[in-house]
């Protein structure tokens, strides 16, 4: 979508949409897939509150977004999903786990464990990925 499309049709829709939310004191998070980076001006003036999935693989880097961006929205995702799923690339349990834990690492050492960053994957949660992996993903937080 061209960002000028997004800023002369969509841009009031959701800034609309998003006041009606926070009327009712709902944080309003932006969620999409693939690169967002040039609609990122109008999804901060729309006024949303965050952005869910932040897929690294469509060129969203999220340290990126993080530094310029982190002081107005709060960033969701960036794990990449098939570090989740046994029968993926990551496959092997000690390279998986190794994976997953240097993914999460990463962005705790950068945005902290308050610093606007909700972790997630980049993909959200499906069948095939292995429960176990979705709990030390988690558990790495604690």
């Amino acid at each position: 979508m061209a960002p000028a499309f997004s800023q002369q049709y969509l841009l009031p829709l959701w800034q609309r949409q998003v006041a009606v939310a926070k009327s009712a004191g709902l944080p309003v998070f932006y969620h999409s897939d693939g690169n967002l980076n040039p609609l990122l001006p109008q999804i901060i003036a729309a006024g949303f509150d965050g952005l869910q999935c932040i897929e690294a693989a469509a060129s969203m880097d999220i340290f990126e977004i993080g530094r310029r961006h982190g002081d107005r929205l709060c960033l969701m995702g960036n794990i990449d999903s098939r570090l989740l799923c046994p029968s993926g690339p990551f496959s092997e349990d000690t390279d998986g786990v190794a994976a997953l834990t240097s993914a999460v690492t990463d962005l705790i050492t950068v945005f902290g464990p308050t610093a606007g960053l909700i972790l997630g994957t980049s993909g959200g949660l499906h069948t095939g990925m292995s429960p176990e992996r979705v709990l030390q993903m988690a558990a790495l937080l604690a």
